[in-house]
């Protein structure tokens, strides 16, 4: 169980590691608190409870409608009163810093979506890439045309074969002529896989080339030898 089993208030002290967040404190509650129905299972998660908590933290961010069982679960800690505690006034200036942080980081997100759509309304534009298919299939399908484009292109008298697999990924054989690494400055433009190692899974992202001109979450380059 949580460091503390007693009846939570507004202004408690707690903290987490997820997200970088750090210390917090409690600013509202919902529902009837159950700190003795909470129980952690392997020591890994817990279960439980029946309250809801709104936190705010230090670093600006927020946690809303926490439920009880995570909030008295292993990745948080729960301070005694005589440790930590944000009176009201604290507790306001908490969430006004907060109410900036929000907004900033809003800004910086609607800054950053006008910057990606630029990107790709310049690309569609760009003369250099006048006889690329545009689209922003994720599916391999329109990548793997484009991608032949541009390699019959960029290396003259070389034979690639480009195959899109049932999975959307896309595979470049060729023999001799241009190296891997001079062909994959051109087909890495299409590949949206990435993986995360904070979530350990793999996802797709867009890019301007992608949205632009399609996608494939992988894209696999192998040159052999006449």
């Amino acid at each position: 169980m949580s460091d503390t089993a007693h009846t939570l208030e507004v202004g408690t002290m707690v903290s987490t590691g997820l997200y970088g967040r750090g210390i917090g404190y409690i600013t509202a509650i919902y529902g009837e608190q159950k700190p003795e129905t909470v129980r952690r299972v392997l020591n890994m998660f817990a279960t439980g409870g029946q309250a809801e908590f709104d936190i705010v933290f230090e670093s600006g961010g927020r946690s809303r409608k926490l439920p009880e069982c995570i909030l008295r679960g292993v990745q948080w800690k729960i301070f005694p009163r005589e440790t930590g505690f944000a009176d009201a006034s604290k507790l306001a200036a908490l969430e006004e810093a907060s109410d900036a942080y929000t907004a900033a980081r809003e800004a910086e997100k609607r800054e950053k979506e006008a910057a990606f759509a630029r990107a790709v309304e310049a690309l569609k534009a760009d003369p250099a890439y006048v006889d690329l298919e545009q689209g922003d299939a994720r599916d391999g399908a329109l990548a793997a045309k484009n991608i032949r484009k541009l390699l019959k292109a960029a290396f003259k008298g070389t034979k690639f074969s480009v195959r899109k697999s049932d999975h959307g990924s896309i595979y470049v054989r060729w023999s001799d002529g241009p190296s891997e690494d001079q062909v994959s400055e051109i087909t890495g433009r299409f590949k949206t896989g990435t993986f995360d190692h904070h979530s350990d899974c793999a996802r797709q992202e867009d890019t301007p080339w992608s949205k632009s001109f399609g996608g494939a979450e992988y894209v696999f380059t192998s040159r052999s030898e006449a």
